[in-house]
């Protein structure tokens, strides 16, 4: 699987036991490839394609640091799973929690970038025992929040979640299907499947929509104002 673009990739820091709490999450684009970018990508990188999933989130949950200039830091966690350790989840059609985690940050011209290498169980052939799925993610974190605490945290994602909402009402609209809390008249329908450059389209006009009609909060189903 290759992904060259990500969608969502914010982090937040929270001061914790003389050390830092890390959280992040970050999501491809949606829809598949269309032939001409899969035969690009199979060329850039040398290898064939797998296409079986048309997109990818990786959510961190309590990673420890051991301070906010995550330049300097670095992450070993042997089991996603587990919660004292951190936990991080794979989420594509469904969520799997990685092992054998190593996670690095770098700066490069000003931008901080993270680099994840894991692994877990096999995800095509789940009778196959003894292999591996191995993962290597490079993603720009677009923002990186230090906040005071949990609840902070929480409205960090929740913020995320909205924009998520927005975005998932207008790939709805764009199917022809009604989104159930907007209108969006701006947007029309594509009278076919909906493909991977069409939801890059949709990303960038979720603040154009909010300016026409106000996010319904997925949480309690109250206007928010989300700027």
């Amino acid at each position: 699987m290759v992904f060259k673009d990500f969608r969502i990739a914010y982090g937040t820091l929270m001061p914790l036991d003389g050390k830092f709490r890390l959280d992040a999450d970050i999501a491809t684009f949606d829809g598949p490839y269309n032939k001409n970018q899969v035969a690009e990508l199979e060329s850039e990188f040398q290898t064939q394609i797998n296409t079986k999933f048309n997109k990818v989130g990786i959510k961190i949950t309590n990673a420890t640091v051991n301070s906010p200039n995550l330049k300097d830091c670095r992450i070993e966690i042997q089991n996603g799973g587990n919660e004292e350790e951190g936990l991080v989840a794979l989420n594509i059609d469904w969520v799997i929690y990685l092992r054998n985690i190593k996670i690095k940050f770098e700066e490069l011209n000003g931008e901080l970038y993270i680099q994840l290498n894991a692994e877990s169980e096999d995800i095509d052939l789940y009778a196959t025992q003894g292999i591996n799925t191995t993962y290597e993610m490079v993603s720009k974190l677009n923002s990186v929040i230090q906040v005071g605490q949990f609840s902070e945290i929480i409205e960090e994602g929740r913020k995320y979640m909205n924009l998520d909402k927005r975005y998932t009402e207008i790939l709805t609209k764009m199917q022809g299907e009604k989104p159930r809390d907007v209108e969006l008249n701006m947007i029309s329908e594509l009278n076919r499947p909906i493909e991977y450059n069409d939801s890059i389209w949709a990303w960038n006009q979720v603040r154009k929509t909010i300016e026409q009609e106000q996010l319904i909060d997925g949480w309690n189903g109250q206007p928010i104002d989300n700027k």
